[in-house]
């Protein structure tokens, strides 16, 4: 017994201990916060230049209140971005956030304080929500997040750099001087069981001296639910390092990813004993493919490589994997001829071991080089910022194949990209899926994008209490989320697809008269969205069009959809 509790004693140790040295010390992040900012002072004194964003808008004059607490409380679109310098438009400044969402869905709150002078630390509360008959959503649902900026290089490789709102960090007491807009980030998580109805709840926003605002929540919970992501049959995916982490895979799918990912096999010869346990994670995580195996150009032009790929297929017909597709080679369109041929050897050979399906990335898709990948390519989706994008589409329907695309997020990370262009944009082009780089790729310190050969592009950042070798809960951003969104706009229209096709296929006429008029409705919206050749057009529209147009577009199709429910 006395052996038992002395074991006892040494484990909880371990663990107590563990615990300790698992997370840095707020010293230690503290310090390593003040060299960065040393680091990048000194490099944009001597490589950057900082490019300013300018505010035009004029604050209203505040009320009494506003004046006696010290600050203006605005709501505003979370696809938008909030800088230190913004001014609340008056549209802005209003006292209630209505939105809503379906059972199981995530639904972002997003609102910013402009202060009228130092306020100190500043603290936000979220209460439960409720309806009048007492249904719930807990406070423990709803997320709390402080939206943090970095310094970003204006492009991938550019020595210019601006501020942008970048990381949502989960802080509820935040310090505001004046002259800095601060904007916080909740995400409300519906429960699966929840009951249809108005919620409501209210955000309380305390400052040091005693002063408090708040914002009523409105939250309607609708009476369906969505199709899942996979359910949609839109394949979407990211790049990632996170083989062997399912924190990172569940968090994948919770964002909507399928499981369109990559896995590097060009270490793999005749033990599958790695990408066994990778198709494995992704199955225990929800995810289910398909899956792109990336050998290389080294391989992928090797005596070897039909060796693997026989070896491959062997191993297939006993294995439990999602579908693969075979990745030769990256990007070859935009190489030299010597990198196309290659890539044709690879593809060529791939395609002599039927059941195989091959993928490539295509860029520069005017140079004929193109002519010669597609006929061999399965899944070929295109970078949109290098292609001519009206050609793309009719190059790839001319040769039966369906539409890809990737890349088309990581050159800004403005969060209208990831809502427009993976939900609306992508099915104006009826893209069968996208993949986009990366999770969590950065280089040198996570923290400063100045100091590497190229642009971080990370949706998740590694936690700042996280020591070499650990893994903690990573840091979203705010294009991480907007991806979802982006996703569940989708979700919501194939949802509604799916009402009108079953009420098509019924005898109440009431149902075939609401379902007519909800394809007119979807059929005005997918006409009223434009296709653009050049990418700085369709960047264009995106950035300028407006926030409310786009949520008003999911609320049409979730009242239609309500109607055929």
């Amino acid at each position: 017994m006395k052996l038992k509790l002395i074991f006892l004693a040494l484990i909880t140790t371990l663990m107590f201990c563990g615990n300790v040295y698992a997370k840095k010390s707020a010293e230690k992040i503290a310090s390593e916060e003040r060299d960065r900012q040393t680091t990048m002072k000194i490099l944009l004194r001597t490589q950057y230049i900082l490019k300013q964003t300018p505010e035009t808008t004029v604050l209203r004059t505040p009320t009494k209140e506003e004046t006696g607490r010290g600050y203006v409380l605005f709501v505003c679109d979370y696809i938008d971005r909030v800088y230190r310098n913004t001014v609340p438009k008056e549209k802005e400044i209003k006292n209630i956030i209505n939105t809503f969402a379906t059972p199981g869905e995530y639904e972002p709150i997003t609102f910013a304080v402009y202060p009228l002078k130092d306020l100190g630390p500043v603290q936000v509360k979220v209460s439960d929500l409720t309806t009048a008959d007492g249904s719930k959503i807990s406070k423990e649902n709803i997320d709390i997040r402080k939206v943090s900026y970095l310094l970003k290089r204006t492009f991938p490789e550019s020595k210019v750099c601006r501020e942008v709102p970048q990381l949502l960090e989960k802080i509820d007491t935040v310090d505001i001087l004046n002259g800095n807009t601060q904007e916080w980030w909740l995400t409300v998580k519906v429960p699966e069981n929840a009951k249809a109805g108005i919620y409501k709840g209210k955000v309380t926003v305390n400052s040091e001296a005693k002063t408090t605002g708040e914002l009523a929540i409105s939250f309607e919970v609708l009476p369906f639910k969505l199709l899942s992501s996979q359910e949609t049959g839109v394949w979407t995916g990211v790049y990632a390092y996170s083989d062997d982490n399912m924190q990172d895979l569940a968090d994948m799918r919770e964002h909507g990813i399928t499981g369109f990912n990559d896995f590097s096999i060009s270490k793999t010869k005749n033990s599958f004993e790695d990408a066994d346990r990778y198709m494995e994670n992704l199955k225990k995580a929800g995810l289910k493919g398909p899956v792109y195996l990336y050998y290389g150009t080294e391989i992928a032009i090797s005596p070897e490589f039909k060796d693997r790929l026989s070896n491959l297929k062997n191993h297939l017909k006993s294995a439990n994997w999602p579908e693969v597709l075979i990745y030769p080679v990256d990007e070859p369109t935009a190489g030299t001829q010597a990198t196309l041929d290659q890539c044709l050897i690879a593809m060529k050979t791939i395609k002599n071991i039927p059941g195989l399906k091959t993928y490539v990335t295509i860029t520069n898709n005017t140079d004929p080089k193109l002519d010669l990948v597609l006929p061999y390519t399965d899944i070929g989706p295109y970078n949109p910022n290098r292609t001519k994008l009206l050609e793309a589409l009719e190059k790839t329907k001319k040769a039966g194949k369906d539409f890809f695309w990737y890349n088309g997020l990581t050159r800004d990370n403005h969060p209208r990209r990831g809502r427009i262009l993976c939900g609306l944009w992508n099915w104006k082009l009826n893209a069968k899926g996208f993949t986009n780089w990366h999770y969590n790729e950065t280089q040198g310190d996570p923290f400063n994008d100045l100091d590497g050969a190229g642009m971080d592009a990370a949706f998740v950042y590694p936690s700042r209490e996280q020591e070499s070798g650990e893994h903690l809960e990573g840091i979203p951003t705010l294009i991480w989320e907007t991806m979802r969104e982006g996703i569940d706009d989708r979700r919501y229209i194939e949802t509604l697809k799916s009402y009108i096709t079953k009420a098509n296929s019924s005898k109440d006429q009431n149902k075939i008269k609401a379902a007519a008029q909800a394809a007119k409705m979807l059929d005005e919206i997918f006409n009223s969205l434009p296709i653009f050749d050049k990418w700085e057009n369709t960047e264009k529209w995106f950035l300028e069009i407006d926030a409310d147009k786009v949520q008003g577009y999911r609320r049409q199709i979730a009242d239609a959809i309500k109607n055929l429910h």
